[in-house]
């Protein structure tokens, strides 16, 4: 999951970058795009999943 938060950020700069210089390329909207998409279902199917196992429901709704 963080190598996955740090491709994310490097997509974002290289992004920032093209749109800086006018140029944006479709490869990195859709590496973007996809990465992110599939990034997301990882979260929610195993990292929250996870995370309500372990943590204590008062300790969660004090996150909240």
């Amino acid at each position: 999951i963080l190598r996955e938060h740090m491709e994310l950020q490097g997509l974002a700069r290289a992004l920032r970058a093209q749109v800086a210089a006018g140029e944006v390329r479709p490869e990195t909207l859709e590496s973007l795009g996809s990465l992110l998409h599939d990034h997301v279902r990882l979260e929610e199917r195993v990292l929250f999943e996870d995370i309500q196992r372990v943590v204590p429901d008062d300790e969660l709704d004090e996150l909240a």
